[in-house]
């Protein structure tokens, strides 16, 4: 019973709040209502994505008014890369996925849902035997000039970790031969090392 009541006063607009509201006006209660959500640097991301790449074109609109051609006029008039545009498009989906929660959309609304995203030129490669090799031998040479540099990416080759998680370990978090993460990019995570 309580939770209901949560539940409804979570999803009654805000006073004032109407089908009049503007994208912009229900930016700032999307970010209030989600940051929970989100770690900080998602959180910043999201921002910039509205200010940079989303109220620039959808922020005088009425947000109920917004359709998917609207949608695809701003993705064919966004001159970023493909992962900025696929990044502002999550953003705007999940922003119209929130306005149905709470009673600004109808329900199953979302001008975004469906849409494709644009195809990265990112392209993975990966180290075969020759190639590690090099970098063996690459990081040996280095390794006067930059002892420590050296060590980070030893540490990230050897244990896949992430540039940020290896930046934001401390001795704390060390376990012998593992480093146990509170808060990696998918929740607590274990990197393991080998033995001394």
């Amino acid at each position: 019973m309580l939770a209901q009541a949560y539940l409804d006063e979570l999803c009654k607009p805000a006073v004032g709040e109407s089908g009049d509201i503007t994208l912009a006006e229900f930016a700032e209660r999307f970010l209030e209502d989600c940051s929970g959500q989100w770690k900080p640097t998602t959180l910043k991301g999201h921002r910039h994505n509205l200010s940079g790449q989303i109220l620039p074109f959808f922020g005088t609109r009425r947000l109920a008014g917004i359709g998917r051609g609207d949608v695809l006029d701003w993705q064919r008039g966004l001159a970023h890369l493909a992962g900025t545009r696929n990044r502002a498009l999550a953003v705007l989906s999940s922003l119209m996925h929130h306005a149905e929660l709470i009673g600004l959309r109808p329900p199953g609304s979302n001008p975004c849902v469906g849409l494709r995203r644009h195809k990265t030129s990112f392209s993975a490669q990966y180290l075969d035997a020759a190639g590690y090799r090099k970098l063996v031998i690459a990081l040996s040479e280095a390794a006067g000039a930059h002892p420590i540099e050296v060590e980070v990416i030893r540490f990230l080759t050897l244990t896949g970790a992430r540039r940020g998680e290896v930046e934001g370990l401390t001795w704390f978090m060390i376990d012998k031969n593992r480093a146990a993460l509170p808060d990696a990019k998918c929740g607590p995570r274990a990197i393991w090392m080998g033995g001394l």
